[in-house]
């Protein structure tokens, strides 16, 4: 790829943290380390794409983005403390499966979520340079980051759910291609409707007639406003069979707060204020999950990613858990980005 594509390798010993800022490259020459280059090869080997032991069946599939949940198994081992592991064990009393370590090919939710809706991505060039930075200061950086959002929008696995007859209900983060709009007020929602918006709606919003629309939609929603509503839609959903429901997440991602229930602590790092934040959302999930119109549904949980912002947890790893999938013994043959063939198959 490096020769390629004209990457100079650096080894990680001549890298610094202060490397990629001294370095304002204009076109494809930012570095890219050995040790990247293997942990990709290494986790891509790992993709198979083999699901043919799953039946197909009518029994709604659920799937549930929880944004850089943190491998269960990881956040044990840097607090050594079982707490870590409960979320795991009670999802066990319920009929779920728990593999509290799970390879993401992606660190990166404008990556990772499109590779799952385009059953995996991240076998192209493109992708592994986006993954890396490769492109920071190059013209066609925000060009790509477009194609990929527009490529999330009109999804090859939805579009495979609805030859299949299936019904598909999002609340994502972005609103599917002509699927009714939800969470409007999101920040990548509102971005990308005004780039799909028609000559005449631009025009308009421009007018005082956009000026007293965007009044009457109100300010960007903040993260725990739209966590609450998507845990809400999840609370409010009576599962149905043949149909597919998908549910994102911002959390247990910063911001670490939820209206008066949960405050971040200023006085701690960021680490220990994710996984106080981790500990408490997962309950208030776990109490969704408890009810029993979902004892028949097909449920899917994980991270578009891990945890990112301390190297003592590995930010390549998250956790999955599912439900209705016994013949699923162990996550050692596929990755995260490979989750949009399970989903498929299972109509």
């Amino acid at each position: 790829v490096a020769e390629v594509m004209n990457v100079k390798i650096f080894s990680t010993e001549e890298v610094t943290d202060s490397f990629a800022l001294k370095n304002n490259f204009d076109d494809i020459k930012n570095y890219v380390t050995q040790e990247s280059i293997n942990s990709y090869k290494e986790r891509l080997r790992q993709s198979s794409l083999n699901f043919n032991n799953i039946v197909a069946k009518d029994s709604p599939v659920i799937f549930i983005i929880l944004d850089e949940l943190s491998s269960s198994q990881e956040i044990y081992n840097y607090t050594k403390d079982s707490i870590d592991f409960d979320f795991d064990k009670k999802l066990n009393q319920i009929g779920f499966q728990t593999f509290p370590e799970f390879n993401s090919l992606s660190i990166k939710t404008t990556l990772s979520m499109p590779s799952i809706f385009n059953f995996n991505l991240h076998n192209s060039i493109e992708t592994f340079l986006y993954e890396e930075d490769v492109f920071s200061g190059y013209s066609n950086r925000n060009l790509i980051y477009s194609l990929y959002q527009e490529s999330y929008r009109k999804n090859a696995l939805i579009d495979s759910l609805e030859k299949k007859g299936v019904n598909v209900t999002s609340y994502g983060h972005l609103n599917f291609d002509g699927y009714e709009k939800t969470l409007n007020n999101h920040l990548l929602n509102k971005v990308t409707d005004q780039k799909n918006m028609n000559l005449i709606d631009k025009v308009l919003a421009i007018t005082l007639y956009g000026f007293i629309d965007k009044k009457i939609q109100g300010p960007d929603k903040r993260y725990w406003e739209i966590n609450e509503e998507v845990l809400s839609k999840l609370s409010s959903t009576s599962p149905d069979k043949n149909n597919f429901y998908f549910f994102h997440l911002y959390a247990p991602h910063w911001p670490y707060s939820y209206f008066d229930e949960h405050y971040e602590d200023k006085s701690l790092g960021d680490l220990d204020n994710h996984i106080l934040f981790k500990r408490f959302f997962l309950n208030k999930l776990l109490y969704v999950l408890n009810d029993s119109k979902f004892k028949s549904s097909r449920i899917i949980i994980t991270g578009d990613h891990g945890y990112r912002f301390d190297p003592i947890i590995d930010k390549t790893k998250t956790s999955l858990y599912i439900k209705g999938y016994d013949n699923i013994k162990d996550v050692n043959s596929f990755v995260l980005q490979d989750l949009g063939y399970l989903i498929n198959a299972s109509f």
